[in-house]
């Protein structure tokens, strides 16, 4: 039996993940994928949104950190 490949553009995890695993989600292709270190820091500077269990264990949504680095990071083009 053959295994399916996805091919939509959501992420395939639902719901509150780790750091590891929402990079995975929101960076298909490892070669482009940002480090943690650059997650920890956009965490650090409040420019995603995480949830903080107990404390220590900090989880992300992946549709809320895709909608804050489309809102923060997305350059329109000039009109001419």
């Amino acid at each position: 039996m053959h295994a399916r490949t996805r091919t939509r553009t959501e992420p395939p995890h639902s719901g509150l993940m780790n750091d590891e695993a929402l990079l995975v989600a929101l960076f298909n292709d490892e070669a482009s994928r940002p480090s943690l270190r650059w997650l920890r820091k956009m965490r650090q500077r409040r420019l995603i949104p995480f949830y903080r269990i107990g404390g220590r264990m900090v989880l992300f949504d992946a549709g809320e950190v895709r909608a804050a680095l489309e809102t923060q990071f997305k350059v329109e083009a000039k009109h001419l």
